[in-house]
């Protein structure tokens, strides 16, 4: 699956949470890694994520 990808998938899951602008500046670790996290939609894992970045 391609960041792009990835990156539609997190956003129709948390799209009220963060934005595609956002996303897009992120390195390629954080997105798959939320993505890992959102396809096992875990939310308190997700909270810890934003805040270590």
């Amino acid at each position: 699956m391609s960041k792009q990808e990835k990156i539609d998938f997190i956003l129709k899951r948390l799209g009220d949470r963060m934005t595609k602008s956002y996303l897009e500046t992120k390195s390629d670790q954080f997105i798959n890694q939320l993505y890992e996290v959102e396809s096992r939609n875990d939310d308190r894992l997700i909270d810890e994520m934003m805040f270590s970045f």
